[in-house]
């Protein structure tokens, strides 16, 4: 009977997707495609402001979580002599491991829940600013200027606020991600 389990592999940066597919392709082409069950790749959502608009960009590990029967022989060659593929992540870290270990269920269900943590994280800080707050600006041409919220837009994540610049108030709007509530 065929036992899954959840490895993590080591890859080369910049190359996980190409690495996904290099092992579908890989394993589509063997007798052994029953082997593989399914490939996650861990990422986290970056936010990233440029020329005034808000970009979300997919910040990668170097990891791919391969969720695989190694009993059958030859099943963990084919998976190393991917292209792509460094090895497999051992509690030594070094990979060469003759009998690699399977993640605990409690590091996948964390893994594969991340995305959603980082949502709640975010809606958090959407509750925790409120007019009136005292917030320091950590990027713009304002950055480290300390400021008074005066109004907060929810929907467009966006607040106005007041600065106090050569003793005199200054109104400015900004994106959430441009401050942190002291």
């Amino acid at each position: 009977m065929a036992q899954h389990f959840w490895y993590a592999l080591k890859v080369r940066g910049g190359k996980e997707e190409k690495t996904k597919q290099a092992i579908e392709n890989g394993f589509a082409k063997t007798t052994f495609q029953s082997s593989l069950k399914a490939i996650h790749i861990p990422f986290q959502r970056v936010y990233d402001i440029r020329k005034g608009k808000r970009e979300i960009k997919k910040q990668y590990f170097a990891y791919i979580l391969v969720h695989i029967d190694l009993s059958q022989d030859n099943v963990k060659q084919c998976l190393i002599q991917t292209e792509g593929v460094v090895g497999f992540v051992t509690p030594t870290g070094s990979g060469k491991s003759k009998h690699p270990i399977p993640l605990v269920q409690a590091q996948i269900d964390n893994m594969l829940g991340k995305a959603a943590t980082n949502e709640n994280i975010q809606k958090n800080l959407d509750e925790a600013i409120k007019e009136g707050d005292s917030i320091e600006i950590i990027d713009g041409a304002f950055q480290g200027n300390q400021a008074i919220v005066q109004k907060t837009d929810k929907q467009s994540k966006r607040i106005e606020v007041t600065v106090r610049i050569f003793q005199k108030d200054t109104k400015l709007e900004l994106n959430y991600s441009q401050v942190r509530k002291k």
